[in-house]
């Protein structure tokens, strides 16, 4: 789809479909939670802004909950999980960057010059302060959904990368590029990434002609103002037909 296209209609809420190239903020003053710019995939938006604090309430407490679908570069393991810190890029604005720490180095940016243990109940909502960056916690867990070997690089050296994965994201938290950041952690950026990548991926994407990240946003799950459970899954885009 490369149209802005409502999914889902409810009594106080709508999921659309966002496509790449558009700022969530342009699809409505009553989003909910935010896509990249070059993410496609579901959006929930609220029809009044009593709904909208009611739904950003849910994200807030860690109520709703979002899967993507990511295509990147080479072979995948079964499964990941990842947990740190992120931080903006000084030298980069529109960057961040991965901080994987064992509490060395740690403050508590709200209880200054206090060190304290680390726990996925005391992190969430947090910003700290890590070796002298601003940061805040974040997890994910990845999931691999399919391998396909495909002919990108013709030098044997480069053998190894004739893969392409389709990885499934489940982000606990809801940082700024936190899957990219997470996947490019994990040495697997995502394709069409043009802030986090590698001399591979970058080849890789030109090679295959891929015009934009390849991240999709394809499940919500979120109760509605009469406390129904909604489960909102979107169909696989064009450009993953084209892999798999």
């Amino acid at each position: 789809m490369t149209k802005i296209k409502i999914i889902k209609k409810g009594s106080d809420y709508k999921v659309i479909y966002k496509p790449p190239f558009i700022l969530s903020e342009d699809i409505s003053p009553l989003i909910c939670h935010r896509l990249d710019y070059e993410t496609s995939g579901l959006i929930l938006v609220a029809k009044t802004k009593k709904a909208q604090k009611f739904y950003q309430n849910q994200f807030k407490k860690r109520e709703i909950k979002k899967k993507y679908m990511a295509l990147v570069l080479g072979q995948f393991p079964e499964e990941k999980n990842v947990e740190g810190f992120i931080a903006r890029d000084k030298n980069k604005p529109f960057r961040f960057e991965s901080i994987l720490t064992d509490n060395q180095g740690v403050r508590d940016n709200n209880q200054k010059n206090s060190e304290f243990q680390i726990s996925n109940s005391s992190l969430d909502h947090r910003t700290y302060r890590i070796f002298g960056k601003k940061a805040r916690w974040s997890k994910t867990h990845f999931k691999l959904l399919a391998i396909k070997p495909i002919k990108i690089f013709k030098e044997k050296k480069y053998q190894d990368f004739n893969f392409v994965s389709l990885v499934g994201a489940s982000p606990f938290t809801g940082r700024r590029h936190q899957i990219r950041i997470h996947l490019a952690h994990l040495g697997y950026p995502i394709l069409g990434d043009k802030t986090y990548n590698t001399k591979m991926s970058r080849k890789a994407a030109k090679n295959l002609a891929i015009p934009h990240l390849q991240l999709l946003a394809v499940e919500l799950k979120f109760k509605d103002s009469f406390f129904q459970l909604i489960n909102i899954k979107l169909k696989p885009a064009d450009w993953l037909k084209k892999w798999f």
